[in-house]
């Protein structure tokens, strides 16, 4: 999950090099802005499931915890990306919630019952280019 999260990170970084506008808040801002291209290239649910990581081990007398953090946007600002991407593209919930963490499923619920409730931004993102709803030409 987390080299599948992190290439898609990469890949972000080669599919928005040569943009010729800069992500919002301006070049400086690039490497955070790759995650929601990774998110809008439909690598969401992987951002989200390897974001944080957290193990025990125990080896011989010792025993300990190790956590892993991947990403520069919190779980819930990549599940609110997800839930656009997937609202846009009318994926239906339960797609999602099968292979989400069990941890994130209450709150992809909520964020979705946010997204869905701006129908009106959704819809000027559905105006841009190469964004159509499931079923339409």
């Amino acid at each position: 999950m987390a080299l599948i999260a992190t290439f898609a990170h990469e890949l972000s970084h080669y599919r928005t090099a040569a943009f010729a506008e800069p992500p919002p808040g301006g070049w400086e801002v690039w490497e955070p802005a790759t995650d929601p291209a990774a998110v809008f290239l439909g690598f969401g649910l992987f951002l989200v499931n390897a974001h944080f990581n957290f193990s025990q081990y125990q080896s011989g007398g010792t025993i300990g915890w190790q956590t892993q953090r991947q990403g520069y946007v919190s779980e819930p600002e990549l599940l609110h990306m997800h839930a656009i991407f997937a609202t846009l593209l009318a994926l239906p919930m339960t797609e999602t919630l099968l292979h989400l963490k069990p941890a994130f499923r209450g709150m992809y619920k909520r964020v979705c019952n946010d997204v869905n409730s701006a129908a009106g931004e959704l819809d000027k993102l559905r105006l841009i280019e190469g964004i159509a709803r499931k079923g339409s030409s």
